[in-house]
């Protein structure tokens, strides 16, 4: 990526990591769940489990457009090691979007 560009190489995702990154496991918590609920027949074999996701917009914010690049990150824990660790990562298209805060927010009120 050069500096010109906020582009991330789309040709690199998405990407998949099998293993640990500390003890090379290949087993995760949240897919070894998932795993016994479809060998019981609970749930279909096409679902994938993760303990969390993460989006992250990648845009400039003085620049105007309807639709931005979003890299969603999606993470689980290592069944040996407990290592949270990313599992899966692709590039969406996002909405970006303006929030307004009350006044208050944020701010925490005594008794």
């Amino acid at each position: 990526m050069d500096e010109h560009n906020i582009l991330p190489d789309l040709k690199q995702f998405p990407m998949d990591f099998k293993v640990c990154p500390v003890c090379g496991e290949s087993q995760r918590m949240a897919d070894s769940v998932l795993q016994d609920l479809k060998d019981q027949n609970k749930a279909r074999k096409e679902l994938q489990a993760f303990l969390f996701q993460h989006l992250g917009m990648i845009h400039d914010p003085a620049k105007t457009t309807l639709t931005v690049p979003v890299i969603a990150t999606f993470f689980d824990a290592c069944v040996n090691c407990g290592t949270v660790y990313c599992v899966h990562a692709e590039v969406r298209q996002g909405t970006p979007k303006s929030s307004i805060h009350p006044p208050s927010s944020g701010l925490i009120r005594g008794n």
